[in-house]
């Protein structure tokens, strides 16, 4: 399942994520998380669209059968990092059925722990941590449509 769930979703700290291989910043809402289907596998996500990202298509990935077939019907595409081309995590296109009626924190934007970088996010006091509960809950709708200038071909 490509889909992602966490129990206590506004008691975990709030992380910049950012591309381990050329130090690229992806975003600073980021939560470390549970896979559905896996809860032993963790991944990164985020609720809005990363910055300096972009969309593979499914053609050119040799792994995308690998991400939309796992144990459920969600459709994804990967998800490409702009400064060095290393394939970062996916983006859940269309969740399916199954995910839908499960407990997710709703983020649709999925990093792999292999490739990203985690930085605890600060208050401005520079020594306390951010949790979600003290994030802004609403997410822009435009920070989930996908511009057809994003997407690899």
């Amino acid at each position: 399942m490509v889909c992602i769930m966490i129990p206590e979703r506004f008691s975990t700290r709030v992380l910049h994520l950012n591309c381990r291989h050329c130090q690229t910043i992806f975003t600073e809402r980021g939560m470390k998380a549970k896979l559905v289907a896996q809860p032993g596998t963790f991944r990164y996500s985020t609720d809005v669209r990363p910055y300096n990202c972009a969309l593979i298509e499914p053609a050119c990935s040799e792994n995308a059968s690998n991400i939309l077939n796992k144990t459920c019907a969600c459709f994804a595409q990967e998800v490409g990092c702009l400064g060095c081309g290393t394939i970062v995590g996916y983006f859940i296109v269309h969740p399916c059925s199954t995910c839908n009626t499960r407990s997710t924190n709703g983020h649709l934007w999925v990093f792999y722990l292999d490739n990203i970088e985690e930085i605890f996010r600060l208050k401005a006091n520079g020594r306390d941590y951010i949790h979600w509960d003290q994030l802004d809950d609403e997410v822009n709708c435009k920070n989930q449509c996908l511009d057809s200038d994003m997407v690899i071909r």
